[in-house]
């Protein structure tokens, strides 16, 4: 047996352990209030655009092969897996030793924490780390392998953005990156094309950005402008700190009744919006999802008047909001719902065994 194929064997063998390793530890896969949410959408049929309707196909079709959070487990962590292979290779060819250091990534802590829980995030992030890796091969490849990794990349970025739109800012330089490796190395003189390369990758930017949400609104049966979860949040987040009940009061059904400021208070945590929406701390929730556009209009006059009304209040709920995403000093602690709650409960009777190894892990994350 020749030394390359020796390392290719190690190599595979280390990134196979590794990814065994992280779906014995999640199995069969933690789920959240959304990842749960996901999977009621995909055995339904029914597809809001609350969360990802692509996601919910995927999941669909693999849960008609194996019922479960499983299969999309281990579908996420192969696409992982696979991402930091080709990336390994492309940027370190002819260091073998180094290339493993790069699959270890897959059980790097920050990495590890959540890469079995399933959530459109995680998927994102797949999608994203694949792009890289078709477009780092795209520096040294063939030209006749070019049009198929620059395809792969463009896709693996529409997939990215269809799991979570802001996962558009990725693109953006990714897309830069994708059409200098493929134009630059085809320039013989010194005169670079930068505004060519500039200009072409910002237009294919908007262009995943535009597909990915005619895919979304195609897919999706229920119009949830999920946009209205951040405006409710930001009105209860400004009357919290302007002490005053900023909602209007003559919506059809976006409110739940009348309330009052201690009622939003008994609610609010700038950690997270689901307490506004559905019952918690003992108490019930104070708005609802809404469809109507009557509504939806005067939640946004709700918005930009309570924001102009006290910026000072809205830009402090808008700062404590950041302090807790980034887990800050003063924060209420790193907000990680899952290794608490592998599983929530759920109508299919999925649940987490814990055993001695993944309640240590649990511990140590």
């Amino acid at each position: 047996m020749n030394r390359t194929r020796q390392n290719l064997i190690i190599e595979l063998s280390t990134l196979a352990l590794c990814g065994a390793g992280v779906i014995y530890l999640f199995y069969p896969g933690y789920m959240s209030y959304d990842s749960i949410q996901q999977l009621r959408f995909a055995k339904s049929g029914v597809l809001p655009d609350a969360h990802p309707p692509l996601m919910s196909l995927i999941w669909r079709q693999l849960d008609a092969i194996y019922e479960g959070p499983l299969l999309m487990l281990v579908s996420q962590v192969a696409i992982f897996a696979l991402s930091l292979f080709l990336i390994s290779r492309s940027i370190l060819k002819y260091a073998p030793t180094s290339r493993l250091l790069v699959y270890i990534l897959l059980i790097f802590p920050p990495v590890l924490g959540v890469a079995g829980v399933i959530w459109k995030d995680i998927w994102m992030h797949a999608f994203l780390l694949l792009s890289i890796a078709f477009i780092l091969l795209l520096r040294d490849c063939e030209n006749r392998l070019k049009l198929t990794l620059s395809i792969g990349a463009l896709t693996c970025l529409f997939l990215a953005t269809s799991m979570r739109h802001n996962a558009i800012f990725a693109v953006a330089p990714l897309s830069i990156l994708l059409f200098f490796n493929v134009i630059i190395k085809q320039e013989k003189d010194k005169n670079r094309p930068y505004l060519f390369i500039l200009s072409t990758s910002s237009a294919t930017t908007i262009a995943i950005f535009i597909l990915s949400i005619a895919t979304t609104n195609y897919l999706s049966d229920i119009k949830r402008n999920f946009s209205q979860v951040v405006m409710a949040f930001d009105i209860a987040g400004t009357s919290v700190q302007y002490e005053k009940n900023l909602f209007f009061n003559d919506y059809d059904e976006l409110t739940n009744g009348d309330f009052k400021l201690e009622d939003i208070k008994s609610l609010y945590t700038p950690r997270y919006h689901a307490c506004l929406y559905r019952p918690c701390r003992n108490n019930e929730p104070i708005v609802s999802f809404v469809q109507n556009s009557s509504d939806l209009e005067k939640l946004r006059e709700n918005w930009i008047s309570a924001i102009l009304e006290s910026p000072i209040s809205w830009l402090k709920h808008k700062s404590l909001v950041a302090r807790e995403i980034l887990n800050l000093p003063g924060s209420e602690g790193l907000w990680v719902p899952t290794l608490r709650i592998p599983i929530e409960e759920n109508p299919w009777g999925i649940k987490y065994n814990e055993n001695k190894i993944r309640g240590m892990f649990r511990e140590v994350m």
